[in-house]
This record gives structure tokens, sequence and C-alpha cells, in this order.
């Protein structure tokens, strides 16, 4: 809005809106206008300290009313006058605006304000029952202010001072096809019945050759 579309206005501290002065007086701000709020009945300001509270201020009919303004504070009805425009009680096409002064700015603003995040996490992270007494330094600061300007190269590793004396000379040849696995796997221990029969394979085995080189000797 612009300074043409308001019709009478006035400054005024926040003691304006505490309930006091009289029906007939009323008081001045700080700010050099008299104000008046009247609990019940109505509530405005004037350039004058000379009011007459008929629920609202009806001073000033034919001359200083430029500088009059009453809001009735019933609760059924609106204005009453601003300025010299008189019987505002039922109209709607007036409005009443009141202005808040903004908070001053800090004058320390802080020196190292907060980041924000990269990458935000869809959920917000839940507290720790248990903080750390120190906080986990950040990663992802380089370690100096400055980069190097020349950095160290990367060496290729040291050969093997004392080489092994018997190097491998047999390759290994992988398997065409690899093993099948057992479809019956072996366990960690060997019932009886497995110990009593290998036992007896290796008795009859060494007796079976036993008794070749005896008939081939012969």
């Amino acid at each position: 809005m612009y300074a043409a579309d308001f019709s009478v206005g006035a400054f005024g501290s926040s003691q304006i809106f505490k309930a006091g002065s009289s029906f007939f007086n009323a008081n001045l701000d700080t700010l050099g206008a008299y104000w008046y709020f009247v609990d019940g009945y109505s509530f405005g300001f004037s350039s004058s300290p000379s009011i007459t509270l008929s629920y609202c201020d009806i001073n000033g009919r034919f001359s200083d009313c430029a500088s009059r303004l009453c809001w009735h504070l019933d609760g059924s009805h609106g204005g009453y006058r601003a300025g010299c425009t008189l019987g505002l009680t039922n109209n709607n096409m007036w409005r009443k605006i009141i202005y808040k002064k903004a908070p001053n700015p800090t004058s320390t603003p802080s020196q190292n304000p907060t980041r924000p995040s990269l990458y935000p996490t869809q959920k917000p992270t839940s507290p720790s029952n248990f903080p750390t007494n120190y906080p986990t330094p950040r990663t992802d600061r380089p370690t100096s202010r400055t980069p190097t300007s020349s950095p160290s190269p990367t060496s290729p590793p040291s050969p093997t001072s004392s080489p092994s004396l018997l190097p491998t000379n047999i390759p290994v040849f992988p398997t065409a096809s690899p093993t099948a696995p057992s479809q019956l796997p072996t366990s960690g221990k060997m019932s009886y019945c497995e110990l009593f029969f290998k036992s007896f394979m290796v008795i009859f085995q060494c007796l079976y050759f036993s008794t070749i080189r005896v008939a081939f000797f012969r």
C-alpha cells in the first residue's frame, strides 16, 4: 500500500494499547499524538487532549477533524470516524490497519554461520541417548588451507632384497573341468564302521601285494 491509500494515521508506542484515559481527556504519547483506550467503548487518537466519548469521540465535527480517529470496542460495530469522515459504524469498505515495528537486527552477527547440508536426509536423525564428550571432527575439510605446490610422486614398490633360492619353475596347469563336489560330504569324525572298513582294506592290500611279490620272486 502507498501513502495515498491512507486517510488518517498516527505513530504510537506500545503503551497506547493499555487501558487508560477518561471520557473527556486523551493521554499524550511519547511520539506526539494523544491516544485513548477505554475498554468496552472506543480506541483512537487526536491532535489535542480534548475528546468527548459517546462510545466514540464526537469532538471536532466541524473543526480539527482531520487529525482524529475512533474505533468502536463494543465488539459489534466497526469504525465511527476516520478524520472528517463520520458514520462508518457499519461500513464494510474501509479497513483498519495497524503496523508493528520490526525487531532490531543483531548488532554482532555470527562469524561462522551454519552451512546447509549438501545431502539432506529424508527423515531427521533421532538424538543419541548417550552423547559423546567430544564431537566427531569433520572429514570433508582439507587438513591445510593452502594446497601443496609440488606433491610427492608415487614411488613403485621396492624389489625383494633376498629373493628365493629355489624359485618355482614348474607351472601349474589347471584342470579342463573342475572337480565335481562330493554328494556325500565327509564329516569331521569317522564312525566305528568307517574306521574298521578302512583298517581292513589297508591290511588286505598289504597281504595282497606281499603275496604277489613272493610269487614273482619265486
